[in-house]
């Protein structure tokens, strides 16, 4: 998994931003969070870092996103959470608000 933190600049035309930001939250692989200015930031979502270079060279040729700069990066080998949900261990104590016997 790769979860990408970004921040992504939109064009001065307000009209042209609006499409942007539409296109860019249409697709599941990204979280678009809040916005100051022109910039916003944004959180992406892949299943490996090849599918993480395929999103930004997507997002970076949608109509109207100026720029994005890639903050932060987090690889992770770790199996799903579908593969881990029936290993026991401290998160599943906590949200069960069980204690270990």
């Amino acid at each position: 998994m790769a979860i990408s933190g970004l921040i992504i600049t939109w064009p001065d035309d307000a009209t042209r931003a609006a499409a942007a930001r539409l296109a860019v939250a249409g697709d599941p692989r990204f979280e678009l969070g809040p916005a100051e200015g022109h910039r916003q930031v944004a959180v992406l979502d892949t299943p490996d870092p090849r599918g993480d270079r395929e999103a930004i060279a997507w997002l970076l040729g949608t109509a109207g996103v100026v720029h994005a700069d890639v903050v932060c990066v987090h690889l992770d080998d770790a199996p799903p959470p579908t593969a881990r949900a029936a290993e026991p261990g401290p998160a599943c104590l906590a949200t069960s608000g069980g204690t270990p016997s």
